[in-house]
């Protein structure tokens, strides 16, 4: 059934007679539509051939047009041709490609090396795009209380600027291998500058139909229906559509094990030499792994990502362990220090270790790699009630549902 809102007695009282503005028809419509749809991110078939000034114009103009939080226009556009100027930009992002690269387990660190990150020197045109945070004075419109706004809406310039640029059919490439320090001081930027985008900019041989990184496998686009809420956070439902219930939704997709892989991987565990039964678990989960995978031996994926859920269980209060509490956090700074056996686990198949703390007692400072999603602080001792709502638990379910599509998504 459609959702209507009801009735607002005072917006009714509001609505003049004449009619609402008129929008685009539809060729017009389908036209902006259309530069949204097949905007790139470009770095790879750039030509040399120039750009003229009126088209580099006709960009910039629609650049400047951008709306901006209190109308402040933070933004200024630095034009780079000099091929001199190019060459030491890029050599400020190989420095940073190679850090990064040093950054990323095994299997990430491979599909990587195999990327191009940057057309700085293949583009006739670099344009640095800043924000100035002090534009407008102290009393700019609506930064009062988020002074952040100043780079926000230098990234919609950056965003009428990219779709300006394909409708005039020039690539635009965003480079985000920079220390923005370092930048600020190698182009002789004031220092009160921030640098929210360094682009290139050039005609290309062709626009592809997807993004590059997809195309590569680096990550995957995510369904519009996992983004849109409908009047609270997690309540997911496209307009028109009744809210969809992701538990259900995952369940309903699961399927069964395939028995012939399922069949060939417990008769490889019979011709190992070991016990039957010897690897408890591991033996179960592997021939799971077959019968999900439908092939025997499974393959690892690469790249590959293991999730570890944090939490803390109420009934360590009837003294059900030796450990302290304050345990459950010190083993997720180890996990996130790679100090843990699931580390040297991961480390050898080249796998990313993700923390989830979906319900540790204490507060967790922020930490690269540590995803927040406590569903509570802690569950309740199952000896004495309920350990967790049945609505905490669902939710707690669907953060794991969450994690690993969000985790697949991203290339994994």
């Amino acid at each position: 059934a459609e959702a209507t809102a009801a009735p607002d007695a005072a917006a009714e009282a509001r609505q003049p007679a004449g009619p609402a503005a008129p929008a685009y028809d539809d060729a017009e419509r389908e036209a902006v539509l259309k530069v949204m749809r097949e905007r790139r991110d470009i770095r790879n078939g750039f030509r040399s051939d120039p750009i003229p000034h009126e088209v580099l114009l006709r960009v910039l103009e629609a650049a400047h047009t951008a709306p901006s939080v209190g109308h402040s226009q933070p933004w200024d556009f630095v034009v780079i041709r000099s091929a001199d100027t190019r060459r030491a930009m890029h050599e400020l992002a190989m420095r940073q490609r190679d850090a990064y690269a040093k950054s990323l387990p095994k299997g990430r660190a491979k599909q990587f090396k195999e990327l191009k990150i940057e057309a700085i020197l293949d583009t006739p045109v670099n344009i640095v795009v800043t924000a100035d945070p002090t534009r407008g004075g102290r009393h700019t419109l609506g930064r009062h209380t988020q002074p952040q706004m100043a780079p926000y809406s230098s990234a919609l310039a950056v965003e009428n600027l990219w779709l300006a640029a394909r409708a005039e059919g020039l690539g635009v490439g965003w480079v985000s291998f920079f220390d923005e320090r370092e930048m600020v001081r190698a182009l002789g930027l004031p220092e009160h500058l921030d640098i929210v985008a360094y682009l290139c900019v050039g005609y290309v041989d062709e626009f592809p139909d997807e993004p590059e990184l997809m195309q590569a496998g680096w990550s995957k686009r995510r369904p519009l229906s996992w983004v849109v809420h409908e009047e609270t956070y997690g309540r997911r439902a496209l307009p028109g559509e009744a809210p969809h219930d992701l538990l259900a939704e995952t369940v309903a997709q699961i399927r069964p094990l395939d028995a012939k892989a399922l069949g060939e991987a417990w008769e490889r565990q019979k011709r190992m030499t070991k016990p039957a039964g010897a690897l408890g678990m591991l033996e179960i989960i592997s021939a799971q792994l077959s019968g999900l995978s439908r092939q025997c031996p499974p393959p690892i994926p690469e790249p590959a990502a293991v999730a570890v859920f944090a939490g803390d269980h109420g009934v360590h209060a009837q003294g059900v362990t030796p450990w302290p509490q304050e345990v459950t956090a010190q083993m997720v700074a180890n996990f996130l220090g790679g100090g843990a056996v699931c580390n040297a686990f991961a480390t050898q198949v080249g796998a990313e270790v993700c923390v989830v703390d979906v319900g540790v007692a204490t507060d967790l400072p922020a930490t690269p790699g540590l995803l927040p999603r406590k569903v509570r602080a802690g569950t309740s001792d199952m000896t004495t009630g309920a350990a967790m709502t049945r609505e905490e638990a669902k939710q707690a379910i669907e953060v794991g549902i969450e994690t690993a599509r969000d985790l697949v998504a991203a290339g994994n």
